[in-house]
């Protein structure tokens, strides 16, 4: 059973609980029954019977039968001699099982035919049993038996007997038995996407810490903007049912900051007491226990989790063996038996840790590192020993062996029962037995044997081997080593446990995977998205019907299905009604969409009730394979036409009528469908494959590593903040990559658009760099191909194999902004052989033939300077490798903040000169790492070696970083050996503005950096990996700008590369210059006057140095856009204390006002005293107050309000928090902009009333916190650390007449 949350998925069953109670005391002692109350239903007092043993033992029965899973339990115990016994299984005297309790042991027995035999060794207690009542549980289930005592797992026996019977209690001398209970169970079902408003309730019972779901965007037009927030020291929530066990528990996690820990919970009793993995940036991947608030450490991995990134968690209990998974990946395994059944639990310590798509279910990963030494855990069959549950489906069985004889290797799967199985039997080269020298696969139905399939080859004695069957509902596949060796197409393969024979130490090892099917992606867009009606523009991702292609073919229009399907592939379609006319062809495996390159199913109903099916391979014109199926009248059966291996199969309404199995399978990859007279709807064209990864971000994005920028579910249209879809955006770079490793063939494709910028005339420049790379090292960008879609500010689109460019176009630009503002770009990549090519919008644009193909594995996603949108992205592939983790080693990550902060402390006195024959001196890395070299200095011994950590990026060091006056500085001049490929200039900054010098980049001014102006450029530059010498007149240069500053400070000078030449453009991507581990050297740095003799002399001596500066008539370079004056420096002064009210705004009529500064719309007072924009841009805004504010009240009357706002803590338009009123649509919300960026819309809410003549609005500001009172009433809240201090704002959309800002207040608080 289940609920639906809106728009979201929680699903937990609802498990029947009938427990019965009764006491059983020892020989001569009193009996009585006891009933009592059922937590879920009534329960009536059940009659019972008494039955007796073989040894006249007496039990005390239910009369209801148990069958299935169930679990029975009960108490004991003993004030004296004797025993006590749980029956189960009850189906006689001579037949059922029994748990045996004495003083000082616990043993598990059958009775069979009046025989006992024990199933499974005694279990000797450490404390003797004493006269207080201990509980013993018994687990049932139709593949074994668990033992509880003392609430520890203490055995576990495989048995997939019958496990039908009653049960009951029977106690002999001083013992009793009590507390008999019955619960049948089922196996644990439970998810949780969060999908649902703050306001609704969950499942989730908070134990410990704050937590909380969060949503970003309209609830209805996200892709997924729900999560699970979490912060505590720790923080403890749960879930689930108590008599949950043998499941796995997954989740999606990550944590924005720093540092912290986060994990999960199994088998939950309380907050004290539980199993755990916990995962801790300082001590790694831990596996852990906790009993009454103590913890103790069962396993470790010392791997720290990445900052910002999702991991996909799972933790899974299963017959005492706890198993740790980070993305599908086992990193830790321990023995617990402690516990054995409990509910889940979600951990955190620390701050703004984030969990999605929970779910648990039955185990999904079964290891036995040493079958011999847990013999009990394997049942004894006819055939062989058996593990595992005949329900299991869909997995992989993966064995160890040494044989050290000649008798043989069997490996049993699908195992349903004694009479029906499938074996792989392998005989020895040299044998003499059944199948010696060969591999053959046998099937076992109703207790026939028949080899289904057969090969040459045996193995050899004595050596190692590693044997997996791969089995899939109706298919296996047997591989040795790697190499499959048997494959086999069976209708009958559906389900089954797994086993082996002969059951020896040949066994070394046994393994089984369970795949877990995922959803079809169809079902995980959002309702909204797929109305293609309402959003045409979204139709080409979210519509079924679009992922198929119309294309001419030889016999008439062919659908194509987009996409590529390497390997197994399957199509499903309800068949259309009867019509004889009608023609139905499928094409798959064919090449190039050429229909006749592959194979060509032919689907007729030549009359009602009858379906023919004929197979053509390539253009051959006779089928290699026909058929006729009946149909039952009246019905439209599902037809499955499936490629797997080398098997073409038709199954209709799941029933298999036709096989053929191709001797040279052919392996193309597209998927085609003819169709003559039939009217059929494409939406309900299903197509599946296991060699796809479609996604839709409807989960947490656990399979992408962010490299750079900011990932997250965003808003799209800062002018409709609702719509979120997945998204980066950066001032740099932003660049994403799959974790997945990827080799051969290979198809990328996704759908994406620019990230609306507020500001219409820089949203206008976003049309550009929707760009890919793929056969990378997930590092450089430069290490693979790269696909520049509207690259180099949307002037060409190219190619690139490393960092040269290979093909390109500049016939294909993304369109302008009013063509595109709602348009979704499709992409499509191919990597097919040697050939590489673009497509956009189903247009071929670019082809390249590789003589010499990279061979990276991995594929990004990535834009520059932008934002970049993805509604889906598809991998198709070839083969796939083994997924590596994203981890770093464990401690708090050094962050550029705190490098700069550490360096600002360090003090600059003139002339500054280093060596580095003793250290990198006042130099400090910022998004570099430096260190001495005395490997090739210029004069001396050592040099300073800086090396770029990161692909691309600012390649930061500071040279200087502290105050110096510049009056002092006339001369700076350093030696320098520079190679190819790197791009770097000298930057000086004086108050909040960089000044740029040229060196091996070009000087250009970059306003997005800071970067205003150009000082000119270092004369004959070489960068060829040689020694030579670099001067410039610094001071010189800065009186262009300060003719008259004395003292001129200046607060830093830095190496960087900031350069925005479209030359150059790239390189903070690495991709054309400045690659992860690129270097350079400097060596004799000086900055200031200093004497010639106090300088050493180079050998060999330098080549000749630099002119000094620009030359006189070089012109200089001044940002003119969006540019603040350039100041003046002045000499500090203190700051007088600020009254408490800081500032009044009353706006008397008809005057003007000085205080305000109009960032956009050219504000003004009005007539009647009221201040509001006189133009009409998109946004229009005006600041005011002073930076330095903290805390305060800032107070304001919204006149004829619909759509306005009001600006805190702000540094200016692009950075502050920003929050948005508009009674217009009766909605309120905030925005936290960074670096010109919207983020996700904060606490969205829903005003209660329109457009008012006028609204009283407060805003306050304390600390993180923002609250916002509308009329006198508290309204909204939220939390943000972004912006310690700034000035506020007024915000109008223009669009919206009639609406001003009257009577602007602020009151300074505390320490403001």
């Amino acid at each position: 059973m289940g609920g639906t949350y809106a728009r979201g998925h929680l699903r937990i069953p609802m498990v029947r609980k009938r427990p019965l109670q009764l006491e059983v005391m020892g020989r001569g002692a009193h009996r009585r029954w006891l009933a009592m109350a059922v937590v879920f239903g009534i329960w009536a007092t059940p009659s019972m019977a008494r039955a007796a043993s073989p040894a006249s033992f007496a039990y005390q029965l239910h009369e209801e039968t148990a069958s299935g899973a169930y679990d029975v339990s009960a108490s004991v115990r003993a004030s004296g001699d004797g025993e006590a016994r749980l029956c189960f299984g009850y189906r006689g005297p001579k037949d059922h099982d029994y748990v045996r309790v004495t003083r000082r042991a616990v043993s598990l027995v059958r009775v069979s035919g009046g025989k006992e035999r024990l199933l499974a060794s005694p279990y000797t207690l450490s404390v003797p049993l004493g006269p207080e009542a201990t509980p013993v549980l018994v687990k049932r289930r139709p593949e074994k038996v668990s033992v509880v005592f003392r609430g520890q797992l203490i055995q576990v026996a495989g048995d997939v007997s019958n496990a039908e019977g009653q049960v009951g209690i029977g106690a002999t001398g001083a013992f009793r038995a009590t507390d008999l209970r019955l619960q049948p169970v089922e196996p644990p079902s439970f998810s949780d996407d969060f999908m649902r408003e703050p306001s609704e309730a969950g499942p989730w019972e908070i134990l410990e810490g704050t937590w909380g779901t969060t949503t970003v965007g309209d609830t209805e037009k996200s892709a997924n903007g729900f999560f699970y927030r979490g912060s505590g020291t720790p923080g403890l929530a749960i879930s689930g049912i108590p008599f949950w066990d043998d499941y796995i528990l997954q989740a999606s996690v990550k944590c924005t900051k720093p540092d912290g820990a986060f994990g999960l919970g199994v088998y939950c009793q309380d907050a004290k007491n539980y199993l755990g993995l916990v995962w801790n940036v300082t001590n790694g991947l831990r596996l852990i226990r906790v009993v009454n608030g103590r913890t103790t450490v069962l396993a470790t991995k010392p791997v720290a989790w990445v900052q910002g990134q999702w991991y996909r968690l799972a933790l899974q209990v299963l017959d005492g063996h706890l198993t740790a998974m980070v993305d599908g990946k086992v990193c830790l395994e321990a023995r617990e038996s402690l516990f054995s059944q409990g509910k889940i639990a979600l951990y955190v310590e620390g701050e703004e840790i984030y969990f999605d798509d929970i779910a648990v279910k039955p185990a999904v990963y079964f290891r036995d590192a040493d079958p011999m030494a847990r013999r009990e855990r394997w049942s004894r069959v006819s055939g062989g020993y058996i593990t595992g549950s005949p329900s299991w489906q869909d997995y992989t069985y993966r064995v160890r062996t040494l044989p050290t004889d000649l008798n043989g290797v069997g490996l049993i799967f699908g195992w349903r029962d004694p009479e029906n199985y499938y074996l792989f039997r392998w005989g020895a080269n040299a044998g003499t037995a059944p199948g010696a020298g060969r591999q053959q696969l046998i099937r076992v139905a109703e207790g026939k044997r028949v080899v289904i399939a057969d090969a040459r080859g045996g193995y050899e004695p004595n050596r190692a081997y590693v044997i997996e069957t791969a089995f899939r509902p109706g298919y296996a596949a047997v591989r040795i080593d790697g190499q499959r060796v048997l494959e086999t197409a069976d209708p009958h393969l559906t389900h089954g446990a797994v086993g082996v024979t002969p059951f020896d130490s040949r066994v070394k090892e046994v393994t089984v995977t369970l795949r877990e099917e995922p959803p079809p992606p169809e079902e995980e867009i959002t309702k909204e998205f797929t109305d293609s009606a309402a959003h045409p523009d979204m139709a080409e991702w979210a519509n079924p019907a679009r992922a198929w292609v119309l294309r001419a073919g030889p016999k008439g229009p062919v659908f194509w299905r987009k996409g590529e399907y390497f390997g197994d592939v399957s199509v499903e379609l309800t068949l259309p009604k009867h019509d004889p006319s009608q023609t139905l062809a499928f094409h798959l495996a064919a090449r190039d969409r050429d229909p006749q390159s592959g194979y060509t199913i032919v689907a007729r109903t030549p009359e009602p009730g009858k379906l023919v099916l004929q197979l053509l391979r390539q253009a051959g014109t006779e089928p290699v394979a026909a058929v006729t199926a009946g149909i039952a009248p009246g019905t439209t059966p599902t037809l499955t036409l499936s490629y797997i291996g080398s098997y073409l199969l038709a199954d209709l309404d799941n029933r298999r009528i036709l096989k053929y199995a191709d001797p040279n399978p052919l392996r193309g990859s597209c998927v085609g469908l003819y169709v003559v007279g039939v009217s059929l709807d494409l939406r309900n064209v299903r197509v599946r494959s296991r060699n796809v990864y479609d996604y839709t971000f409807h989960d947490a994005p656990t399979d992408w590593e962010p490299q750079s920028g900011a990932w997250e579910v965003t808003s799209r249209w800062s002018c409709s903040p609702g719509w979120s879809w997945f998204g980066g955006w950066s001032e740099g770079l932003a660049a994403i990559w799959n974790k997945r490793r990827f080799e051969g063939d290979f198809v990328l494709e996704y759908y994406a658009a620019p990230k609306m910028d507020a500001v219409a005339e820089a949203y206008a420049q976003r049309f550009r760099d929707l760009n890919a790379t793929i056969c990378a090292d997930g590092k450089r960008l430069s290490s693979g191909y790269s696909f520049l879609i509207g690259g180099w500010r949307n002037k060409r689109t190219a190619i690139l194999r490393g960092d040269r460019v290979v093909a390109e176009t500049r016939s294909y630009t993304l369109p302008p902004q009013k063509v595109g503002h709602r348009q979704w770009f499709y992409v499509r990549i191919e990597k097919i052989g040697n050939r590489i090519s673009l497509s956009v919008d189903d247009k071929h644009l670019l082809s390249y033939e590789d003589p010499d193909p990279l061979t990276g594995d991995r594929v990004a996603l990535w834009t520059q300077n932008n934002g970049i949108m993805l509604a889906r992205v598809l991998v198709c592939y070839e083969k796939e490798k083994e997924l590596p983790l994203v981890t770093r080693k464990p401690g708090k990550p050094e962050t550029p903040a705190t490098r700069l902060a550490a360096a600002a402390s360090v003090p600059v006195t003139l002339p500054v000169f280093n060596d580095f024959e003793t250290g990198v001196g006042q130099w400090r890395g910022v998004n570099a790492r430096l260190a001495t070299d005395a490997t090739t200095p210029a004069a001396g011994k050592r040099c300073l070696a800086v090396t770029n950590p990161q692909p691309g990026g600012d390649f930061r060091v500071q040279a200087i970083p502290g105050r110096f006056d510049a009056m002092q500085a006339k001369t700076l001049a350093f030696d320098y050996r520079v190679p190819p490929g790197i791009l770097v200039n000298l930057y000086v900054r004086i108050g909040r503005i960089y000044y740029v010098i040229g060196f091996t980049g070009q000087p250009s001014v970059n306003p997005a950096a800071g970067v205003l102006a150009s000082l000119g450029k270092i004369e004959d530059v070489r960068a060829d990996n040689a020694w030579h010498r670099a001067e410039f007149d610094l001071l010189g240069a800065l009186r262009r700008f300060f003719p008259n500053a004395n003292p001129l400070f200046v607060e830093e000078l830095v190496f960087a590369n900031w350069d925005s030449s479209d030359e150059n453009m790239y390189a903070d991507a690495g991709l054309t210059g400045n690659a992860m581990g690129a270097r350079y050297y400097i060596d004799n740095f000086v900055l200031g006057d200093m004497p010639a003799a106090a300088l050493p002399q180079a050998t060999p001596a330098p080549k000749p140095a630099a002119a000094i500066g620009p030359k006189a008539p070089q012109p200089v370079r001044v940002a003119t856009r969006s540019a603040p004056a350039i100041p003046e420096p002045r000499p500090e002064s203190p700051t007088p204390a600020k009254p408490r009210v800081a500032l009044l705004e009353t706006f008397t009529g008809g005057k003007t006002t000085t205080t305000w500064d109009s960032m956009d719309g050219k504000w003004a007072v009005t007539r009647d005293g009221r201040f509001a924009p006189t133009e009409k841009p998109e946004f229009a805004f005006a600041f005011t107050g002073d930076r330095e504010w903290r805390d305060y009240a800032l107070k304001a009357d919204l006149i004829n309000g619909q759509d306005a706002g009001l600006l805190v803590r702000a540094q200016d338009w692009n950075n502050c928090v920003f929050l948005v009123i508009r009674p217009g649509k009766r909605d309120l919300w905030w925005f936290v902009r960074r670096n010109g960026q919207w983020g996700g819309v904060l606490a969205p809410m829903a005003l209660p009333f329109g457009t008012k003549p006028l609204l009283k609005v407060k805003v306050l500001v304390t600390g993180d916190t923002y609250t916002c009172y509308l009329d006198g009433k508290k309204v909204s809240q939220i939390k943000d650390a972004t912006f310690p201090k700034g000035r506020i704002g007024v915000y109008i959309h223009p669009a919206e007449p009639g609406q001003a800002w009257d009577n602007v207040e602020v009151v300074l608080l505390g320490s403001s």
